[in-house]
C-alpha cells in the first residue's frame, strides 16, 4: 500500500496504461443517531468524475450512503430512515459514573445492492471518498466489498478521513493506494453532477480552499487538509451556477472556511448573481468570519438569496475565546449580529460549541441565553478533538482512541464534571428556545435535571428575559435537526457483526 499526497487521479493515470473504467463510491456510514446526517453531495468525488469525463476516461459513480435519495436538504437521514440496521452501542461521555451508551446504526444501501453495482461496474479502478474521521467503518466496509467483487480492480481511497489519519487508514483499509490532502488536479474544477442523475436542485461548493488565518483556530484541521489557501474567479463559480440553474439547480450550500476572503472577490460574486435575476436559496454552512462582516456584505448576501447567516460565537466567555485563538472578537460578534439583522435576516445562526475540556454548565447555558437575548438561533456544535488541530496536540490523551469513538454525539471531550445527562439537557432546552423554556420552567415535573434548569432561570433573569407580567418578546426558536435522547444501559455492553441489509 502507497499513502502519498501527490498531486491527484493524474498520478494514477501514469501508472495504469491499459483501459481504464473507473468507479467512484460514497460510502455508507456508522452513524450514533442523534447528532443528525444531512444528505451532502460528495464534491471531491464529483471533482475526480469530471476530471476523468475530461480525459475521455469511463467514469461511474455509486452512493451508497442512502437507500433513497433525498429530495428535500432538510429532511435527516436518521429520520427518514427509522429502522436502520443495529450495528452495535457504544459508551458515552463518563461511562464508568454513567453507564450511558447510545446505539450505532448503518445508514446507506443494502449490502446486497451495493455488491451488485460494484460487481456490475466491471470497474478497473474504485475511488472511495471518505468523509468525517468517524465514519472510517462505512470506509472500510466498501473496501471490502470491492476486494470481494472485483478481485482485480484498484482500489484508491482520498478524503477527509485518510488525510487525518493516514496511518489509521493504512492499518485498517484494504487499498492498494491512499491519498493524503489535496488533489491539485482537481482544484479548479467544479463538481460534475450530472454523473448522479437523481440530484435534482442541491449544489455543493466551495470558493476557495483552505484558510489564511494564522495561527488557525485551536480547534480546526482545515490547514491539514489544505496547507494552502486558494480561492476560485468570482467569474468561474458565477459561470457554474448559471450553468446548474438552467438545469433547475436553485438550491446551493457553500463550504469555504474562509468565505469572505477576499472580500472584494465576494462581493463581486454576489454582485453577479444580483444582477443575474437568478431566484436562489444559498446556505453557507461554515459561516462567515465576524471581523470581515460588515452592512456592505450582508445586504449583498441578503439580496443574492441566503436564505439565513451563520456567525460563530463559540463562547462567550472571553479566556476561551482567546483559548480558541479566534481571528474575531466577541465585539466582532455583536456588531456582525447587528449587520445581519439590519440587512434583513430573520433566520441568524450563532455557533455555540458544547463538551469542551473544562467548560461549565455555566459556561454554556450563559452562551444560549445570550444568543435567545439577540433574537440569534444558538447552533450548537458539539466538541470533539480534530487529529491536525492545534487542539490535538495539546489534548494528547486522544490520540490512542479509535476514530469511531471521537463521534461529537459520545461527548469525548466534555468535562468529567459534566455528565451525558447534563450535556443533553442543556441541548433540549436549547432546542425548545425562550418561550417554551419559561411556559414549561414552573412545571417542576420537567425538570429532569435541576442544575440545569436553574443555569437557564439566572440567565434568563440576568437578561432581564423573565419579567413580573411574562417574557419579553421574542421569537420560537429551535435547534434543527436534533433531538435529545440517551440510553439508560446498566449491562455490559454487546456488540454485534455489521448488518447491512
Amino acid at each position: 500500500m502507497r499513502i502519498t499526497g501527490a498531486a491527484g487521479p493524474g498520478s494514477a493515470e501514469r501508472r495504469r496504461p491499459l483501459k481504464r473504467k473507473v468507479l467512484l463510491v460514497k460510502p455508507g456510514i456508522h452513524e450514533v443517531g442523534d447528532y443528525g446526517n444531512y444528505y451532502q453531495p460528495p464534491m471531491g468525488l464529483l471533482k475526480i468524475g469530471r476530471y476523468f469525463k475530461n480525459k475521455g476516461v469511463d467514469v461511474s459513480y455509486l452512493d451508497a450512503s442512502m437507500p433513497l435519495r433525498l429530495a428535500s436538504s432538510s429532511l435527516n437521514t436518521k429520520d427518514l430512515y427509522p429502522d436502520a440496521p443495529f450495528v452495535r452501542f457504544v459508551k458515552c461521555g463518563n461511562y464508568e459514573e454513567e453507564k450511558i451508551v447510545k446505539a450505532q446504526r448503518y445508514y446507506g444501501a443494502p449490502d446486497s445492492e451495493i455488491r451488485a453495482a460494484i460487481r456490475e461496474s466491471k470497474a478497473t479502478e474504485v475511488w472511495i471518498g471518505a468523509g468525517l474521521t468517524y465514519y472510517w467503518e462505512g470506509v472500510r466496509d466498501i473496501a471490502n466489498i470491492v476486494r470481494q467483487e472485483l478481485p482485480r480492480a484498484m482500489i484508491l481511497l482520498g478524503g477527509i478521513y485518510p488525510t487525518l489519519y493516514p496511518q489509521h487508514a493504512a492499518d485498517n483499509i484494504d487499498c492498494d493506494y491512499i491519498h493524503k490532502g489535496p488533489m491539485d488536479d482537481i482544484d479548479d474544477l467544479m463538481p460534475d453532477y450530472s454523473l448522479d442523475s437523481t440530484i435534482s436542485s442541491i449544489r455543493t461548493i466551495q470558493l476557495g480552499k483552505g484558510c489564511n488565518v494564522n495561527p488557525p483556530c485551536s480547534f480546526c484541521a482545515v490547514v491539514t487538509m489544505d496547507p494552502k489557501f486558494k480561492v476560485l474567479s468570482p467569474d468561474t463559480v458565477f459561470n457554474y451556477m448559471q450553468e446548474e440553474y438552467a438545469k433547475g439547480c436553485d438550491y446551493w450550500q457553500i463550504w469555504s472556511s474562509q468565505l469572505l476572503v477576499p472580500p472584494a472577490r465576494f462581493k463581486n460574486l454576489m454582485r453577479l448573481i444580483i444582477g443575474s435575476g437568478m431566484k436562489l436559496s444559498i446556505t453557507a454552512s461554515e459561516g462567515v468570519q465576524a471581523s470581515l462582516f460588515d452592512d456592505e456584505i450582508a445586504q449583498l448576501m441578503y439580496k443574492a438569496g441566503f436564505v439565513s447567516v451563520s456567525i460563530p460565537m463559540e463562547s462567550i466567555d472571553a479566556d476561551r475565546i482567546t483559548e480558541f485563538r479566534k481571528p474575531s472578537t466577541f465585539n466582532d460578534y455583536e456588531k456582525a449580529v447587528l449587520a445581519a439583522q439590519r440587512a434583513g435576516f430573520k433566520k441568524i445562526k450563532s455557533f455555540v460549541m458544547l463538551g469542551i475540556p473544562g467548560q461549565s454548565i455555566d459556561e454554556i447555558v450563559h452562551s444560549i441565553v445570550d444568543c435567545w437575548a439577540r433574537d440569534v438561533l444558538p447552533a450548537l456544535h458539539q466538541y470533539t478533538p480534530i487529529p491536525g488541530s492545534f487542539d490535538w496536540d495539546r489534548f494528547t490523551w486522544f490520540h490512542d482512541v479509535s476514530p469511531e469513538l471521537l463521534h461529537p454525539s459520545l461527548w469525548p471531550g466534555a468535562s468529567k464534571d459534566l455528565t451525558v445527562t447534563q450535556l443533553e439537557e442543556i441541548k433540549g432546552i436549547a432546542r425548545l428556545g425562550l418561550l417554551s423554556f419559561n411556559k414549561h420552567r414552573s412545571n417542576k415535573a420537567l425538570h429532569l435535571v435541576p442544575e440545569v434548569w436553574e443555569a437557564y432561570a439566572k440567565w434568563c433573569k440576568i437578561y432581564d428575559l423573565i419579567g413580573p407580567n411574562g417574557v419579553n418578546p421574542v421569537r420560537p426558536l429551535a435547534l434543527e435537526g436534533y433531538t435529545s435522547s440517551y440510553t439508560d444501559m446498566t449491562s455490559d455492553i454487546s456488540a454485534t457483526s455489521h448488518i447491512c441489509q
